[in-house]
């Protein structure tokens, strides 16, 4: 007899696939404790314990690389204040002379081929958008200005928590969180920042997280640098 290993059906002597999935017959099923799943496009038989293993070891990974973009896409607000600053100055550069061109065209000075209605719609349209680019920038310059106030807190609470850090934090201290041997530098490293974060947090709470986290990786080097 021959079995589809994928429906499970059985099939009589000379058939060679299965009617209703096309897949290729074969002689003997899966024991129940195993499973036929897809991995690339190939299909393959695994134990489910060990394909749900490989889906949780997966999901962990993909929570440490977002950890690790988290990290590269945090701003200061000094970053910020620097971004808002430069964006503001291009956008009302551009919405300056934009509107100061319209004006020039419309009293002539520029001469423009359009006439009549269409000409004053074409005003109408290019000198709302050189406006919209005028107050968004305006309103990018002052964003800029209460970044600056902000970053000038931040860096005072920057300074803070890091004397806070060198007058109690050490590597034995840290060293604490490694219960288990033979962790590899990527998890030392996890756990070691774990820890400080928990303990910083003990001491100054309501601390944002992404601030947080960069601080410790600026901190981390005087700790463990060449350990």
């Amino acid at each position: 007899m021959a079995w589809c290993p994928k429906c499970r059906n059985e099939y009589v002597e000379g058939i060679q696939v299965c009617a209703d999935c096309g897949s290729e017959l074969v002689e003997t099923l899966p024991s129940e404790t195993e499973e036929t799943i897809l991995y690339g496009g190939i299909q393959t038989t695994v134990n489910p314990d060990f394909a749900q293993a490989s889906v949780l070891d997966d999901a962990e990974k993909q929570e440490e690389t977002a950890g690790r973009e988290y990290h590269s896409v945090y701003k200061d607000n000094a970053q910020k204040a620097a971004d808002c600053k430069d964006s503001g100055y291009t956008l009302v550069g551009v919405g300056a002379l934009g509107l100061l061109a319209v004006i020039l065209s419309a009293a002539g000075v520029i001469p423009m081929r359009m006439q009549g209605s269409a000409a004053v719609l074409s005003y109408g349209v290019m000198g709302t958008v050189f406006l919209i680019f005028l107050v968004v920038g305006i309103r990018s310059m002052q964003s800029a200005k209460s970044y600056r106030k902000k970053a000038l807190k931040e860096s005072n609470l920057k300074e803070q928590i890091m004397n806070w850090c060198r007058e109690n934090l050490t590597a034995e201290k840290i060293e604490t969180a490694l219960t288990e041997e033979g962790l590899s530098e990527e998890e030392k490293y996890f756990k070691r920042t774990e820890q400080m974060k928990t303990l910083i947090s003990h001491s100054f709470i309501n601390i944002e997280e992404g601030f947080l986290d960069n601080l410790i990786d600026e901190f981390y080097p005087e700790l463990f640098e060449g350990k």
